[in-house]
């Protein structure tokens, strides 16, 4: 989906990876789709990827720095490979991994004893100085196992408002 945002083209895209039991021709079919897609949007417009990669990329960002922030959860899998190496290619960032959350509102899924994050909002390098928090919102279960993933950006608008004046009432001439 398009939007354009105070003048700006907003690609963005809700994405889903085929999940573990998969075949691996499935995946990198996917992989290779996503890459695809973000390499034909031009680089003045903005994109937000948003959705399950079924992907544990890990707490720390270890050879992924420009892709991972280092505030993860958890331990890599084989899929991790997969989405931080198609990251590094596509100049894209992962917004879950750069802010400082509590462990419990790193978890997008949690089962049982299971707990894990594989949601996550993805943008361009150059546009992460948009974003001023991704964040789990607690409590709003979108399904019974997953939560709600969200991120605040900032929306600069061309024109400064001024702030209407008003005029001070002098309390103390009431009287006349």
């Amino acid at each position: 989906m398009k939007l354009i945002i105070n003048g700006k083209i907003w690609n963005i895209v809700s994405a889903y990876a085929p999940q573990q039991g998969c075949r691996d021709e499935e995946k990198e079919e996917f992989r290779e789709k996503l890459e695809e897609y973000i390499e034909s949007i031009a680089r003045t417009e903005l994109i937000l990827i948003a959705g399950g990669m079924n992907a544990h990329i890990g707490e720390s960002g270890n050879g992924y720095e420009g892709v991972h922030g280092g505030m993860g959860f958890g331990r890599r899998n084989v899929e991790s490979g997969r989405l931080l190496e198609m990251a590094e290619a596509a100049e894209i960032t992962i917004l879950n991994t750069w802010f400082k959350k509590r462990q419990s509102y790193l978890i997008t899924y949690k089962s049982g004893q299971n707990e894990t994050q594989v949601d996550y909002i993805l943008v361009r390098r150059e546009d992460k100085r948009l974003v001023m928090d991704c964040k789990l919102i607690p409590g709003e279960p979108v399904m019974t196992q997953q939560r709600l993933l969200v991120a605040d950006f900032r929306m600069k608008s061309g024109r400064k408002r001024r702030k209407e004046e008003r005029k001070k009432i002098k309390v103390w001439e009431l009287k006349k």
